[in-house]
């Protein structure tokens, strides 16, 4: 019978537990080497071959040990006592549960296993109050572990810091390790600037920049020249730029003096910092862009939380919307932020939290503090940021505007008006504007304006942006023509008309919002607006009209909507970034060249409402492939597809009767067409140039195929002309240089000029006893050709008919034909 290894009292098979002293029963023992499972009697490890010396430690169902590390727990009700045995494993015998606890290896304090844990890189117990569950080891592991991911960390940093910067996918990166190490933000952020402080020797200001560069943060900051400022700044900002002191001057500079070209550099730059986004915020806030700025400032407070800077813009952007749209929530929002403003931890932090602040302070009815240039120095303010208007909008009256803008110097401004202006006025800025070496932001948001008249601000290039007034109906013929500067406008619902011309050449202008009201659009009026990118037309609009988007090459998406029954001519003409479009259903004529040289469109759908595709619609859609002329077509008009060069699949309906002028030319992908039997006319050069082209189908309801028709189809290798028709006319099959078969009929009467010229591929050619006429060099170049007989009814056979044609050896012609000038040398004439 078995006995506890521990008390000796004797034990029942199948019993778990010592009755006596609670020890498990004994089951197994572990290698005292390498761990492995042995049985008690075994005296050597089949495993390693240690022999097993020493006490044997036995190993209960519940699969402690004992020994130094193993606690065992018993069940004894009743009573409650502790007992040391085996080491210092100890049974803990418990009056109303049975309790399995450990010892912590870190603070040597007994704990329930299910409080504590094993540590997964020593593998040891560890109670709850040493184990650090952030890096998930124990305190003593974690340690060690968090030096690791630090010195890991440190490694990712030079590496990326190895050409002084850190580039925006470097960064992205960096910020993965850095969660995925579990290293604190500010941790982060501390060893990122030593390690660029650590490499800035080598990369300093020299004496004379660094003097610079001071002269240039006093002039800014302490007496607002922002121009003067530029100037100094700019030589070393060009040898420095990437030196984020530098940055930090140079943007908020740059974003006072010009924006354009702040948002550039800022749009460009391969680094993220907080410069950088204040300078995108502080713009987007003066020119009341709230959807931009407010994208921003989240993504500024996810790089810097808990930034006094970012916040005090927070605080200048819920300002700026309270005084945009009279909504008390903003201003509850600003306060709510400014209360809670972060420490300051330089002088431009400071000055942005004061004026905020007092901002807060003054719409509550307090005195406005004055902040002078003393004032500022002693308490270690920027003067430049306190005078700022930041978040407050002043206004110009109406009657003074003009003269307001006619006195400012060269520079970037916004001005917002107030009251009326009348026409004298708007002559005078007019004149103004006309000089580029202003930028305006004109608001008009506040005044009492109609329209805005015909030519009001024409090649007005000082123009960037311009809020329209809600008061305004109609913007006149030209009224912003030309305005190469203007980048941003805003049309109010108001406005139902916007006439001929008034946006023509405004190539700097991007994207555009057509009111709801308004139900055509006038000809001309988007004319060369090269950058525009994006562009609403309402549901309401009807009418498309002449050049109303020719060469507008930076639109690559347009969205005809269903109430347009008309597209013009030229409408979309050289649209080159427009990939597709679809015309909608009411639309039953489409002008002349309406989206002629859009070369990277490749996909069209025509419905079936459509009657007329007019002449070039379709001209040099290079980017083409395919296209499907409804049923309703009845006319294939002149120039249509011609120069669509990559189109290879065309399908032209059975009611068409007419193929135009150059309908297809150039179509060089083109492989193989079907001309329906209604048609009767082919016109000329309708086909030439279509290189591709390798078989063709002529109906016998075709009676003219006019000059040129097939000209320079190089891969076409036979072609039978039907009986309908009279007259081969000029060049129809020049240059057809694979062309071994032709059958003409017994109909024609005619071969007019160059009509095989260069078919070098003919070999032999039948002329019917109906011709009567062989036009000059209408055979000229057939180099294969051996043979030929003229019919007598030939009566004029012109000069160089057969000219060129080297392999021809013999002629039969009429007795009384003159043929002089007609043949080569070597051919021999043979008459009938």
């Amino acid at each position: 019978m078995a006995v506890c290894s521990n008390c000796g009292a004797e034990l029942e098979e199948g019993q778990k537990f010592c009755y006596e002293c609670g020890t498990p029963v004994p089951q197994s023992k572990k290698c005292i080497k390498c761990g492995a499972e042995l049985a008690l009697k075994m005296k050597f490890c089949p495993e390693c071959g240690t022999r097993q010396d020493g006490e044997e430690k036995a190993v209960g169902s519940s699969g402690f040990t004992m020994g130094n590390e193993n606690v065992i727990a018993g069940d004894v009700i009743g009573h409650k006592e502790e007992t040391n045995i085996a080491g210092n494993a100890t049974i803990i015998k418990n009056e109303d549960q049975t309790k399995q606890v450990k010892k912590c290896h870190i603070c040597g304090s007994l704990v329930a296993i299910t409080q504590g844990f094993e540590c997964p890189e020593c593998g040891q117990f560890t109670c709850a109050n040493c184990y650090d569950e952030e890096l998930g080891a124990c305190s003593s592991c974690a340690e060690q572990k968090s030096k690791d991911n630090i010195e890991q960390y440190k490694n990712a940093l030079k590496e990326a810091l190895a050409d002084g910067r850190i580039e925006l996918s470097e960064r992205q990166a960096l910020d993965a390790l850095q969660k995925k190490l579990k290293i604190p933000y500010d941790l982060a952020r501390k060893l990122e600037n030593e390690m660029k402080n650590a490499g800035a020797e080598e990369k300093s200001l020299t004496i004379f920049e660094e003097r610079i560069f001071n002269e240039a943060k006093a002039c800014f900051y302490d007496k607002a020249d922002e121009t003067k400022a530029l100037e100094l700044l700019e030589p070393v900002y060009q040898n420095h730029r990437h030196d984020e002191k530098i940055l930090d001057l140079y943007l908020p500079i740059l974003a006072e003096a010009d924006a354009e070209k702040a948002l550039e550099i800022t749009g460009s730059l391969e680094i993220d910092i907080l410069s950088a986004y204040i300078a995108e915020i502080s713009i987007a806030v003066k020119n009341e862009n709230f959807d931009k700025a407010e994208i921003k400032i989240k993504q500024a407070m996810r790089m810097w939380p808990e930034n006094a800077l970012v916040d005090s813009w927070r605080v200048a952007f819920y300002y700026a919307m309270y005084k945009q749209f009279s909504d008390k929530s903003f201003l509850e929002k600003a306060k709510e932020i400014a209360d809670s403003l972060d420490e300051a931890q330089n002088e431009v932090e400071l000055s942005y939290a004061v004026k905020m602040k007092a901002r807060l302070a003054e719409e509550a009815g307090e005195e406005a503090l004055g902040f002078s240039r003393e004032f500022c120095r002693e308490n270690n303010l920027y003067w430049q940021i306190m005078q700022s208007d930041l978040g407050k909008i002043d206004y110009i009256k109406g009657n003074e505007v003009a003269d307001y803008i006619a006195s400012l110097k060269p520079g970037s401004y916004e001005i917002n008006v107030k009251g009326e202006i009348d026409d004298d006025s708007f002559e005078k800025i007019k004149k103004v504007l006309q000089n580029d070496k202003l930028k305006i932001k004109l608001k008009l948001k506040e005044t009492v304006i109609t329209e805005i008249k015909e030519s009001a601000f024409e090649r007005c290039s000082g123009l960037t942006e311009i809020i329209i007034p809600y008061s305004a109906t109609k913007i006149g013929e030209s009224a912003f023509e030309g305005c190469s500067g203007l980048t941003q406008i805003t049309i109010p619902d108001s406005v139902t008309e916007i006439l001929d011309g008034a946006f023509n050449n405004c190539s700097r202008l991007t994207q555009i919002t057509i009111p709801d009201g308004v139900t055509k659009i006038h000809s001309c009026v988007f004319e060369d607006c090269s950058g525009l990118t994006q562009i609403t037309i309402p549901d309401g609009v009807t009418k498309i009209g002449t050049f109303a988007f020719e060469h507008c090459s930076g639109l690559a998406q347009i969205t005809i909507p269903d109430g347009v029954t008309e597209i013009g001519t030229f409408a979309f003409e050289h649209c080159s970034g427009l990939a597709q479009i679809t015309i909608p259903d009411g639309v039953t004529e489409i002008g002349d060249f309406a989206f002629a040289y859009c070369s990277g469109l490749t996909q069209v759908t025509i419905p079936d409402s459509v009657t007329e595709i007019l002449d070039g619609a379709f001209n040099n859609c290079s980017g083409l492939t395919q296209i499907t002329i409804p049923n309703s077509v009845t006319k294939i008009h002149s120039c249509v597809f011609e120069d669509c060069s990559r189109l290879t699949q065309i399908t032209i309906p059975d009611g068409v009767t007419e193929i135009g002028d150059s309908a297809f030319k150039g179509c060089s992908g083109l492989a193989q067409i079907t001309i329906p039997d209604g048609v009767t006319e082919i016109g000329d050069f309708a086909f030439a140039y279509c290189s591709g082209l390798t078989q063709v189908t002529i109906p016998d309801s075709v009676t003219e195929i006019l000059d040129g028709a097939f000209n320079n189809c190089s891969g076409l290798t036979q072609i039978t002309i039907p009986n309908s028709v009279t007259k081969i006319h000029s060049c129809v099959f020049e240059d057809c240089s694979r062309l071994t078969q032709v059958t003409i009929p017994d109909s024609v009467t005619e071969i007019l000029a160059g009509a095989f010229n260069n078919c070098s591929g003919l070999t032999q050619i039948t002329i019917p006893d109906s011709v009567t006429l062989i036009g000059p060099d209408s055979f000229k170049g057939c180099r294969r050709l051996t043979q030929i007989t003229i019919p007598d009814s030939v009566t004029k056979i012109w000069d160089g008919a057969f000219i060129s044609c080297t392999a021809l050896k013999t002629a039969y012609v009429p007795k009384n034909l003159n043929v002089d000038g007609v043949f080569e040398g070597n051919t021999k004439i043979i008459r009938k």
